[in-house]
This record gives C-alpha cells, sequence and structure tokens, in this order.
C-alpha cells in the first residue's frame, strides 16, 4: 500500500518537470516510499540533486544509471521516481522575491504576480550605463501556452 504524506502545502508527482528542474540545478526537497523486504514501508524525506541522486543522510534511493542518452536517462528517472512513489514541493516564484533578469534589459525585477500562464515583475533597477531606477510593472509573459517554469526558477535571486 502506498504512504501519503499529509502537508500543508501541495505535493507534486510531475517527474519530467521534476526532471528539468534538477537538471538546471535546482535541489528539491521531497518524500519517497523505502523499506526491506522483511519490513512495513515507511515514508523518509529527501532530495533531488542535479545529478539525478535522489537520497538524503548518505542514502541513496536512486536511480542507479549513468552515461545514458537524455531521452533514456529521462525515461529511467521517471520510472525510478513511479517506483519510489516520490512526491515533491513544486517549486514557485512569491510574490515580493528580487531576481537579476533580462526582460526589458538586465536588472533587478521584483515578482507582482506569478501563475502558470502570466508572469507580472517590477523593474526596480536597470544595469547598464550606470543605475537606472524604475518602478513600472510590465507583464513579461502573456501568452497562451504555459511559462517556462524551469527558466523563471533558475534566475539568481537577491536580497533587498
Amino acid at each position: 500500500m502506498k504512504n501519503q504524506v499529509v502537508t500543508p502545502y501541495p505535493l507534486c508527482r510531475n517527474y519530467n518537470l521534476l526532471y528539468q528542474l534538477a537538471k538546471a540545478g535546482l535541489e528539491i526537497p521531497c518524500w519517497v516510499d523505502y523499506g526491506r523486504y522483511d519490513r512495513p514501508v515507511y515514508r523518509d524525506i529527501a532530495h533531488v540533486r542535479q545529478n539525478l541522486d535522489i537520497g538524503a543522510r548518505g542514502i541513496s534511493y536512486g536511480p542507479f544509471f549513468f552515461n545514458d542518452e537524455p531521452e533514456e536517462e529521462q525515461s529511467k528517472f521517471v520510472k525510478s521516481c513511479e517506483v519510489l512513489n516520490l512526491e515533491y514541493i513544486k517549486p514557485t516564484l512569491h510574490e515580493g522575491e528580487w531576481i537579476v533578469a533580462d526582460i526589458i534589459g538586465l536588472g533587478i525585477y521584483e515578482i507582482v504576480s506569478f501563475s502558470d500562464y502570466h508572469v507580472n515583475v517590477r523593474c526596480k533597477k536597470l544595469f547598464g550605463n550606470g543605475w537606472r531606477d524604475r518602478d513600472h510593472i510590465t507583464c513579461s509573459h502573456r501568452r497562451p501556452e504555459k511559462i517556462d517554469l524551469v527558466k523563471w526558477l533558475t534566475y539568481k535571486r537577491v536580497k533587498r
């Protein structure tokens, strides 16, 4: 029987997205099932790293493959996640976070709103010929297709 983790936030099983996030360099917290043949299955908190290792505290839950073609590697990774009953916290940007990005020019932007289809940012400073103060809101993505979550999550975060 598969165990369920009760959390105050939603957990995700989109393993193709998890693969992309890990390969982009994000370390993602997750929960996995583990146990031995003679013991019940338990849930453990772990993390997924850029090398696609799923583990915690020196324990590696997998996957165990090397030098595969990207499509084969991703397929094996997804299978490993299914076997482990892996669930993870889907990362997101939050209102008020500041990022370094090139939207209307390379600069610092504050996230005003963020959803699957829309990103509104406030330009705080533009780099270049000295700092130029800005403070207007711009919509950097308003299209019928979903935003590239991996791209947005890998922008460098800055403190105010």
